[in-house]
């Protein structure tokens, strides 16, 4: 559903991770952090949250203006509009709300739309990513109006 960065490890924690090979079998030193009673009631919890009209609007228009856009060859598909509902939803629920704001679909829109753009040839030359086209996409749609809670942002 997302694409998120965590980057490369410091030289001294690739040796670290080296080190530890000969330890023990990796699987056996795992931990649950969350048995799966409770991973289905986060995520039905996370279902009941409340997503406006306007902000559907906003979602499909944000997925729309990706297939539009000039530097894209394939554009994110109605998978990627369910997916980014959904990410807002969570991201609504982990800020403690009932209800989703333009924020959430704001910053759910790169991790979920970016690895799912196919940029055009000549796009990619010119040194165009998928990560500037979404957040251009982001800046150009305009924001839903302020008419309830869960459009205010």
């Amino acid at each position: 559903m997302l694409r998120i960065s965590l980057g490369y490890p410091s030289v001294q924690h690739e040796l670290q991770l080296l080190s530890r090979l000969d330890d023990r079998p990796a699987v056996e030193a795992l931990k649950p952090v969350l048995l799966p009673e409770e991973l289905l009631h986060l995520q039905n919890e996370a279902r009941r949250v409340h997503v406006d009209d306007s902000l559907n609007r906003y979602i499909v228009a944000l997925t729309a203006a990706s297939r539009a856009h000039p530097d894209v060859e394939l554009g994110a598909s109605p998978r990627a509009t369910v997916a980014l509902y959904k990410a807002a939803k969570a991201k609504a629920y982990l800020q403690g709300r009932t209800y989703a704001i333009p924020d959430d679909v704001k910053s759910m829109a790169e991790p979920v739309l970016a690895h799912r753009l196919l940029l055009k040839a000549e796009a990619r030359l010119a040194g165009r990513t998928p990560e500037a086209v979404v957040r251009a996409i982001v800046l150009a749609q305009p924001i839903p109006s302020a008419s309830s809670p869960s459009a205010a942002g």
